[in-house]
């Protein structure tokens, strides 16, 4: 490695450490890997239907809870993230079965 090649390398490496890591997925790539998730244990688990219905039902549980108050009110939930994600793996689902 040269010495030029070394600093390059180095300076991307610094460069990236400054930058936040983007941890927000689009709703399509989340239903994309919930699909995956499902086809995976369809295929591997014989009658799994409920653990996918579990799994999918808590996932949504999740969303719905996040940002809510204690004392229950959903003001600034992120439901509306859940809604978008299910919808997203409705669409996935029915290009998944062409």
């Amino acid at each position: 490695v040269t010495a030029a090649a070394a600093a390059a390398s180095n300076n991307d490496a610094s460069n990236n450490s400054k930058k936040p890591h983007k941890q927000q997925h689009s709703a399509e790539e989340k239903a994309v890997d919930l699909y995956v998730l499902e086809r995976a244990f369809l295929s591997t688990h014989p009658e799994s239907e409920p653990l996918v219905e579990e799994v999918l039902k808590g996932y949504r549980e999740f969303f719905e809870g996040l940002g809510s108050n204690n004392d229950g009110s959903t003001e600034g939930s992120y439901g509306h993230v859940a809604k978008a994600i299910f919808n997203r793996l409705e669409q996935v689902r029915l290009r998944g079965r062409k």
